[in-house]
């Protein structure tokens, strides 16, 4: 949604390419077209100054600037990828929405996640719901019980867990205590990873 906003649109001489998969629900430069018209924009996408070269190929990895990025099919409904990030000795993971406890098609098992985070300094991961919530009326949904997020960070052996992709309905309170009952599971085990919950302004170094 940010798109519209970006300077580089709106100087000459600039190339951007834009990389999208084929298996999203529309071509991404379907998605970016019905962002920048009204009344949504008033710059239509063929009215910037950039030159745009759409890329449907999704590649599982590419480098740049020196950074490796992987690629992982997520649990969802509609699909979505998850992401590990690679500079020199640092990792990062970043997964999305993913559902743990759910198996969507083409999205992978817990194994296979935990595999593919194993030994990362910060695992960023879905982990919406508490356990009666999920079990209530969220299954199949495509987003994690925060337990099993705590429990793929221990067995992928993670440094650093932040959970994030919180319901947007829980108050502040629950949010901490939500923390504190992540801290209390992780305590529990032979790992060492730290939990954090996602903020406003957190900052993290790695």
């Amino acid at each position: 949604l940010g798109f519209p906003f970006f300077k580089p649109l709106y100087q000459a001489g600039t190339t951007i390419y834009i990389h999208g998969c084929t298996n999203a629900q529309e071509s991404v430069r379907s998605i970016f077209k019905a962002t920048m018209q009204p009344p949504f924009f008033p710059v239509n996408l063929e009215d910037v100054s950039a030159e745009l070269i759409f890329d449907g190929e999704c590649p599982p990895e590419i480098e740049f600037c020196g950074l490796h990025c992987k690629s992982t099919l997520l649990n969802h409904p509609n699909y979505g990828y998850g992401f590990k990030l690679t500079e020199k000795d640092r990792r990062i993971a970043f997964f999305p929405d993913n559902e743990l406890s759910f198996s969507h098609p083409k999205g992978g098992s817990f194994d296979d996640y935990a595999r593919f985070v194993e030994g990362v300094d910060l695992l960023i991961h879905d982990a919406e719901y508490m356990l009666e919530e999920y079990e209530a009326f969220s299954r199949g949904w495509g987003h994690s019980v925060y337990l099993d997020t705590v429990r793929l960070a221990i067995e992928a052996g993670a440094k650093k867990l932040l959970l994030w992709h919180l319901n947007q309905d829980r108050a502040d309170d629950q949010v901490d205590e939500m923390l504190k009952l992540a801290e209390e599971a992780a305590g529990k085990t032979r790992g060492s990873v730290v939990c954090e919950m996602a903020r406003t302004g957190l900052q993290i170094e790695i």
